[in-house]
């Protein structure tokens, strides 16, 4: 009974600060690019707008800030790339066990319900890092890092994760033969 409220609040963890912290990377993104949309002056609720994009992004900031304002008010920039790349790591371990319970009907250990989720975390890390790297597959045009992007390798990354560090080893072996 224990696991399965682990398995919850890693859920619950994984489930808000993913999607809170995609949703404020893309209403940054949008931002960036409602800069450079042709300026058509439109206003929305008493307050002028360069664009009719310009109103969308603020419209929909204004509602996420009901579910995701810790996120979006308390978080630098930097630090919601992290929560969302961790985020989305810890999800893809709980997709995994989620799969490994309902599909392949396996009984899970307390070691995986506590620990994984902490493997997929730094998994998330470690995608954050080798976007850092990899610019020209995972940053868009105005040097951020692509919201989806993040969000799906880290998940990926996450539900892979024994598979992700097997393959980061023998890579990092190759890398640095002495």
């Amino acid at each position: 009974m224990v696991k399965i409220g682990v398995y919850i609040v890693w859920f619950v963890i994984g489930l808000y600060f993913g999607i809170g912290g995609y949703v404020a990377l893309d209403i940054e993104k949008r931002k960036m690019q409602s800069k450079y949309l042709p300026e058509n002056s439109v206003v929305f609720e008493e307050i002028e707008f360069r664009n009719i994009e310009a109103a969308s992004v603020y419209d929909d900031e204004k509602k996420a800030h009901r579910f995701f304002g810790f996120i979006l008010k308390s978080l630098p920039k930097n630090m919601i790339y992290l929560f969302t790349a961790m985020s989305f790591g810890i999800l893809g371990v709980v997709t995994r066990i989620t799969k490994q319970v309902a599909i392949d009907n396996e009984d899970i250990k307390a070691i995986e319900v506590y620990f994984f989720p902490v493997l997929g975390l730094m998994t998330g890390i470690i995608i954050l890092a080798i976007s850092q790297i990899i610019p020209n597959i995972l940053i868009n045009s105005s040097g951020s890092v692509e919201p989806m992007t993040l969000a799906f390798l880290s998940l990926i990354a996450g539900f892979c994760s024994k598979q992700f560090y097997e393959w980061l080893i023998s890579a990092s072996g190759s890398i640095f033969k002495k």
